[in-house]
């Protein structure tokens, strides 16, 4: 009797297992193809993946669907605590893996022709961010930027934030000289809101360091 018991206890927890895991799927692929739609009204990509245990999203081969200014990834890797789903804004931690950013000079286009450059608003808050080996290009009319190694850090507490970040390789040029500045940066950005505050700036160059 006792081992027909166990058998049926085994069999009633393999069904409700299959049950909640069968449900998990299906919320998940919901979940997962909203998340698709909404994504892709600014950006296209590779391969996409939802996992809940821990929760992430994981989004591959990233580029954006304007190329003025234009932005790519790798990979971007965002992830949420169990904690912070418990809480109202829902913090998240984002990692960005070899990112692109350029930038071209739009100063002599109107307002109403500009196009912003994403137009997919994320419904969480931003804890911690981390850029790996990133690219900046800059081209205007007065100068222009290369930026290579491109390495942050960002931490946030409700709306105060820290940013720290280096670049291993700069290039900057102004007009049409030829001459060009070249070395490595790190700086160090707090601020508040919309307040920002420079607490250290550092650049070293074959000529020297700039503090």
């Amino acid at each position: 009797m006792k081992v027909n018991k166990k058998i049926k206890s085994l069999i009633i927890l393999s069904i409700i297992f299959a049950v909640l895991f069968a449900g998990v799927t299906i919320l998940k692929n919901m979940f997962l193809g909203q998340i698709k739609k909404n994504i892709q009204a600014s950006f296209g990509f590779d391969e996409i993946h939802l996992s809940l245990f821990p929760p992430a999203l994981i989004i591959e081969d990233v580029r954006s669907t304007t190329t003025a200014p234009f932005f790519s990834a790798r990979k971007i890797t965002a992830k949420i605590s169990y904690r912070s789903l418990l809480s109202r804004e829902r913090p998240l931690n984002i990692q960005i893996d070899q990112p692109i950013l350029r930038i071209y000079d739009t100063s002599s286009v109107s307002e109403d022709t500009q196009k912003p450059l994403f137009g997919l608003v994320l419904p969480f808050a931003l804890e911690r961010g981390l850029v790996k080996n990133g690219e900046l290009y800059y081209w205007g009319d007065e100068f222009r930027l290369l930026s290579k190694g491109v390495n942050a850090r960002l931490t946030q507490n409700n709306d105060r934030f820290i940013i720290h970040a280096e670049t291993e390789e700069n290039v900057l040029s102004f007009g049409s000289s030829q001459h060009q500045i070249k070395g490595k940066a790190s700086f160090l950005l707090e601020g508040q809101g919309r307040e920002v505050n420079i607490k250290r700036a550092r650049f070293r160059g074959p000529d020297g360091t700039v503090n």
